[in-house]
């Protein structure tokens, strides 16, 4: 193996782990959470990310003929993206929002790399690894550092070396759906076990109703990925029946806002949350077309916002909203559509037997639910557009690499 090639497995894990928050966190814990969306931002960050980047880009460079080949797995995404660059010309604060649009064209880059260069199943692996780093480095942060791995205004609620709670819970759940994967591979089977157990303890110790939430629908969506690779007829009875109970679930919540709101530890206000929903929604409406510019709405409206919700509010805490007010409904049709187009491949590909067909199935389910209480869509130096991107252009072309473990 070339030194080149010894470095990129390596390189990426450490991408993958800084694009979640992880680490950066820790050496931004003198400041606010909100010190990380000002004007000027972070310049370790801001250098780290650089670096990154281009690194990214000879990497790419290295393979361009392959990835100009498989760019049409992620077509919306690069839609999305061109627009997100063409609103520095209606943003209010263009020079702002040009410099957070070339670090989503670099965000979206790594995602493009990591889905070009490795399959679904190497993708899986590496996430898995970043996911043992980020529960390691948050076990010793716990040790080291317990007055930020465990926040003090919420009751101890662990956040490891995340930037809240609510981000470690929610990546924390997503994790134990991953070793779940790795465990079915058959392989290394008891690490896999352990980590899957300390990711489901982390969920519960960061008290995310969110991850949850997540972690409930996992478990409840298990019959219908069973039912997915029955004959059409058996398929069809199942999860009709599947789906009559998640619509009653769904109902019955809906009718019964308050009380299951209390079942997770919450209030009808979802702490909070919905009076910002309501405010956000309201300026959407107001710029309804093309939005506010990329990530230019925060910027001017913070303080209102600030005094609705009653706490400072960096985005929306809704990435359909937050999207929306970026790039107005146009945006977020083209996400729409761009998301429907990539789910429908990967319901395909649970049909073939091969190790970690449900994983993009799973990821693109935690994706919607993750969205709708923090954003993650279209968001620069951020894992989930990372493997929205890569799984989008992997799934585009799996019939070619069908490798098992």
């Amino acid at each position: 193996m070339s030194m080149g090639r010894a470095f990129e497995k390596p390189f990426t894990v450490i991408a993958l782990l800084l694009s979640t928050g992880a680490i950066s966190s820790v050496w931004l814990l003198e400041t606010n959470v909100s010190s990380l969306d000002t004007t000027e931002g972070d310049v370790r960050g801001q250098l780290l990310w650089t670096a990154i980047y281009i690194v990214v880009l000879f990497l790419c460079m290295s393979m361009f003929r392959t990835i100009i080949h498989r760019l049409s797995g992620a077509r919306w995404q690069l839609y999305l993206v061109a627009l997100a660059v063409t609103s520095v010309a209606w943003s209010a604060i263009p020079d702002y929002s040009l410099r957070r649009a070339a670090a989503l064209m670099g965000t979206t880059a790594l995602g493009v790399y990591f889905g070009v260069r490795y399959s679904l199943i190497e993708q899986l692996k590496l996430i898995g690894w970043m996911f043992a780093l980020s529960i390691a480095f948050s076990i010793m942060a716990v040790v080291v550092i317990p007055d930020f791995a465990l926040m003090p205004d919420y009751d101890g609620a662990f956040r490891g070396v995340f930037n809240h709670k609510n981000t470690a819970g929610t990546l924390m759940a997503l994790a134990l759906a991953v070793f779940f994967q790795l465990y079915l591979a058959g392989k290394r089977r008891l690490l896999y076990a352990v980590l899957a157990g300390l990711a489901g303890i982390l969920v519960i110790l960061s008290h995310s109703a969110t991850a949850v939430v997540i972690v409930a629908v996992f478990v409840a969506a298990a019959p219908a990925c069973w039912a997915l690779r029955l004959p059409r007829r058996q398929a069809f009875v199942i999860l009709a029946a599947w789906f009559s109970a998640l619509l009653a679930s769904v109902g019955w919540a809906l009718v019964n806002f308050d009380e299951a709101a209390a079942v997770l530890g919450r209030n009808a206000t979802l702490t909070g949350r919905t009076g910002l929903w309501q405010f956000a929604f309201s300026a959407v409406m107001k710029r309804p077309v093309f939005g506010y510019g990329y990530e230019g709405f925060w910027q001017i409206y913070g303080e209102d916002a600030k005094a609705v919700a009653g706490w400072v509010a960096p985005h929306a805490h809704n990435g359909y909203l937050q999207l929306t007010l970026n790039l107005g409904f146009v945006g977020l049709v083209m996400f729409v559509l761009g998301y429907i187009r990539v789910f429908r491949q990967a319901l395909r590909l649970t049909k073939q037997q091969i190790t970690g067909a449900y994983w993009p199935l799973l990821f693109l389910s935690f994706f919607a639910i993750y969205s709708i209480t923090l954003p993650g869509i279209l968001e620069r130096n951020n894992f989930l557009w990372i493997v929205f991107v890569a799984v989008s252009i992997s799934l585009d072309g799996f019939c070619d690499r069908t490798e098992v473990l």
